[in-house]
């Protein structure tokens, strides 16, 4: 039938990754998504992944949610200190995962979103991108001076959707609960910090 298109096998699909060819179109990523099996994204939604690539992002995890309830002269350096950590996560992950191909990684991206989600989609990656890059240009600029309140409110913002989205959401058990306890932790301080500062004088 000419409706019907023979499927692309999941060695196609890898191979065509590891060549540096990649097909944007819908279907191409929902083929992409599943036939990358779930072993294949398990490994990049830490299952099996080594310590290089673990331990950086839950440093950077925890440094960030406590720069958000830090004050901002404390707070520019642990963004400092944090973005660093985050950074050797992302050389990681590409040296490891991706074998520094940004085709993989696009390919490994669609099949970890439909794993979680169901939906074949790998713009993530460039949020990803986006959001190293304003981690990178935030530290940088908070530790040459102070920035406006509603800058560090709304990066703060996108760096909890993110962690949030890292942490909790694109992982896997036991490391879930990793990134449960740290947003509970999180929140109490939050609470408590805002309950200490109802009870100061004005």
């Amino acid at each position: 039938m000419s409706g019907l298109r023979r499927p692309v096998s999941r060695d196609i699909l890898m191979e065509r990754a590891a060549e540096g060819v990649y097909a944007p179109d819908r279907e191409s990523m929902t083929l992409a998504a599943t036939n990358l099996n779930r072993q294949t994204s398990n490994l990049f939604l830490m299952g099996d992944l080594p310590l290089s690539v673990r331990v950086p992002i839950w440093v950077a995890i925890a440094l960030g949610l406590w720069a958000c309830l830090a004050p901002s002269r404390v707070a520019r350096s642990v963004w400092l200190i944090g973005g660093a950590a985050y950074l050797a996560h992302v050389c990681a992950v590409f040296h490891y995962i991706h074998h520094w191909s940004h085709s993989k990684a696009l390919v490994h991206t669609a099949a970890m979103t439909h794993d979680v989600t169901g939906w074949s989609a790998a713009f993530g990656l460039y949020v990803n991108y986006a959001f190293t890059s304003a981690w990178v240009a935030y530290a940088i600029a908070g530790y040459l001076g102070p920035l406006p309140r509603w800058i560090r409110r709304v990066w703060c913002g996108w760096f909890l959707f993110m962690a949030f989205n890292g942490g909790i959401i694109f992982v896997l058990n036991p490391f879930r609960w990793l990134g449960v306890a740290l947003f509970t932790a999180f929140g109490a301080a939050t609470i408590l910090r805002h309950f200490r500062q109802s009870k100061m004088p004005i």
